[in-house]
Formats: C-alpha cells, structure tokens, sequence
C-alpha cells in the first residue's frame, strides 16, 4: 500500500505536491518534486515508488507561534527533521518529538 501521495485540489492539495503522514507530528508533511507545478520552490528528488519511497533531501519542518513582544512568528514550537528511505523514516537528533533519533517505518496514507 501507498506510504506517499501526490495531491491534488480534488483532494486538498493545490499543485501536485507529495505528501507523507508523519507519525512522530501525527500530520502529514508535503515537498515538491519535479512533478509539482511551482515555479521556483524547493525540489527533492523522489525514486517514484509510491509504497517504497526514497526522498532527498532530508525533509525538514518547523511550526512557529507569535511572538508577544515583537508580534511576529518567530518562536519556533517545533520541528521535524528526517531522511526517508525505501519506505522507512529515519528522524534525525533535532527532533522536537518522541521519535527523534529513531527510524520506523512510514504509515501508509
């Protein structure tokens, strides 16, 4: 079964991105590939194995809260930082979340 999905606006994606569900955020997390139709975003290459995927490189995602004193979002609340690898998702050691440091393979979406 699938582990990765390219999304589309029928199914709330915008233009052909990928998307995995994480399990150490519990979300999902998207990246573009050469397929999506963004000009000028970042690109990671991907083996195109929907049930085995490889992604490089590292997927990184951060989420931010306003800052009171200066009202921006600057006050980084978490991140997730990981390789994916035939189907496996290694989360690497600056993880803010109970997998960090741990692989374990990718749930199916």
């Amino acid at each position: 079964m699938a582990k990765i999905k390219r999304y589309t606006e029928a199914d709330g994606g915008y233009h052909g991105e990928l998307g995995f569900m994480c399990p150490g955020c519990n979300c999902r997390h998207f990246i573009n590939d050469q397929h999506t139709k963004i000009p000028n975003v970042p690109v990671w290459t991907f083996n195109d194995d929907f049930d085995k995927p490889t992604i490089r490189a590292s997927v990184l995602t951060r989420s931010y809260r306003k800052n009171p004193d200066t009202g921006n979002y600057d006050i980084e609340i978490e991140r997730c930082h990981s390789f994916i690898t035939t189907g496996m998702i290694q989360f690497l050691g600056d993880c803010q979340h109970h997998l960090a440091g741990q692989t374990v393979e990718l749930p199916e979406i």
